[in-house]
């Protein structure tokens, strides 16, 4: 998973996670999408922040996304 996530360009991650989410999201992958948001929040928070509020688990997506952005960047 961190070697996929470590390829991954901004432009990447949307698609990554609709195919991710695609599977079907089990207690076992929740891990992964965690991973998956906090990776693109680092690089292009404010797409992974649209997508996470309309995507699927949007409550728990938008805070992971806001939790990610906030530690890398407090302002």
């Amino acid at each position: 998973m961190l070697s996929l996530i470590d390829s991954l360009g901004p432009d990447a991650f949307e698609a990554v996670l609709a195919d991710f989410t695609a599977l079907g999201m089990t207690s076992e992958r929740i891990t992964e999408y965690n991973m998956l948001l906090h990776a693109w929040a680092k690089v292009d928070p404010l797409a992974a922040l649209n997508y996470s509020q309309s995507g699927p688990r949007a409550g728990h997506a938008v805070k992971e996304v806001l939790a990610s952005w906030a530690a890398n960047n407090p302002n």
